[in-house]
């Protein structure tokens, strides 16, 4: 018996590890500095949030893909920002990310991550992690200037609960447990057996 549960754990054990290995949302929390300008000062606060693909490209020697956007939230105005350039550095153990440069430049970088080589962090990895975020406006043709702002600190919001578990971890969860209670109930039936003999 003992080894059917054994295969049960094992066939569950893949994806519930790798869970947490593909799509990621990181929300933080954060305040702008004394270099607020435009529409904020000093104190502003900020929410935002990142998304993006857990995916390791060996062709390029490390550099990540999947990084999808940026999006930070005020109390006057709002903004989305693709993401081109994310990164982990672990022998500095920080992890950073960059809006394109063709529109206004957002950075967020998170210090002392741990993570696992060649891929970007987890949520469970960066919570309650703090960092740094700056922004920086543009002008468009009209004349208008579009989310201006400055740097501050940040922080991974530690309230927030993990995403929930893709369709296919679930399946493969139920899959799991169905094998390891039909493997035990199979068991029972065979000792129920044995000593009514």
């Amino acid at each position: 018996m003992n080894c059917y549960i054994l295969a049960g754990v094992l066939a569950i054990l893949p994806t519930v590890a790798g869970a947490d290995n593909y799509h990621i949302e990181i929300p933080f929390t954060g305040v702008f500095g004394n270099d607020a300008y435009g529409l904020y000062k000093a104190g502003d606060k900020i929410t935002g949030l990142i998304v993006y693909d857990r995916v390791y490209n060996e062709d390029t020697m490390g550099l990540f893909e999947g990084a999808e956007y940026i999006s930070l939230e005020t109390k006057l105005e709002d903004y989305v920002s693709p993401v081109l350039y994310a990164n982990y550095d672990r022998a500095d153990k920080e992890a950073s990310f960059s809006g394109a440069r063709s529109q206004p430049l957002i950075s967020v970088n998170f210090f002392n991550v741990l993570g696992q080589k060649h891929y970007l962090p987890t949520l469970a990895e960066l919570l309650n992690k703090r960092g740094t975020f700056s922004t920086s406006s543009y002008t468009t043709d009209g004349g208008t200037e579009v989310f201006s702002g400055g740097s501050g600190r940040l922080m991974v919001d530690g309230s927030m609960a993990a995403p929930v578990p893709e369709p296919a971890t679930w399946a493969s969860l139920a899959a799991g447990l169905s094998l390891a209670s039909g493997a035990a109930a199979y068991r029972r039936r065979r000792k129920a057996k044995v000593m009514f003999a």
